[in-house]
């Protein structure tokens, strides 16, 4: 295989990419944008390595430095978090040590002692205990659902949420712009008037 065959595309999709990155930090000064952005359409690649040198401010170095940054404390992390698990999971055959750590690599919840696990074949029976869960709360009512439809059940579990949060119970939702934009304002409206909290994630930011 030549590789080399190869080359023009990988440079094509590396100058999409800094294309990318550069509209990122440079949305404020349109003018600045386009300069760049000639110069990386006339010289692929060697204009990203020219925008390093000479077009990031010291405000802009500083947010690469703090993604380095953050990598490493999460790299650290990853480490913490995999010599504990080698300690818990020797009780447990080959098979469910090769899980739980196939698991623990992809970021997903290992479930490795003292839990308790449903699983749910039908939306009806899922809803069902899920709203008497909720009714149930003493302490503490924390969702996160990346859609929440303004209809029956939508409404029904605001209403609970927001019944919970007046009773004095910890409640606390994150849910998705875009998933729940037919979720409506006021039902989350009522939920912190009643003294709960509700955030989005990746809330619509105009560039």
């Amino acid at each position: 295989m030549n590789y080399l065959s190869f080359l023009p595309t990988g440079i094509i999709i590396l100058n999409i990419v800094f294309i990318i990155l550069l509209i990122f930090f440079e949305r404020k000064d349109p003018t600045v944008t386009w300069a760049w952005l000639l110069i990386l359409t006339l010289i692929p690649v060697l204009g990203f390595i020219l925008y390093l040198f000479l077009g990031l401010t010291p405000k802009k170095r500083k947010v690469f430095q703090r993604k380095r940054e953050e990598d490493e404390v999460k790299k650290y992390d990853k480490k913490l978090i995999s010599a504990e698990l080698n300690q818990r999971i020797t009780e447990f055959d080959h098979l469910e040590q090769s899980i739980i750590r196939l698991a623990s690599k992809n970021d997903l919840p290992t479930g490795i002692g003292y839990n308790q696990l449903q699983i749910y074949t039908s939306g009806r029976e899922k809803f069902a205990d899920l709203f008497e869960d909720i009714k149930n709360a003493r302490k503490f009512v924390h969702a996160n659902y990346y859609i929440i439809n303004d209809d029956r059940l939508g409404d029904q579990f605001m209403r609970l949420l927001t019944k919970k949060a007046a009773e004095g119970v910890e409640v606390r939702l994150i849910y998705d712009r875009m998933g729940c934009r037919n979720l409506s304002r006021y039902s989350i409206y009522k939920l912190e008037d009643a003294g709960g909290k509700a955030v989005p994630f990746a809330p619509f930011v105009l560039i």
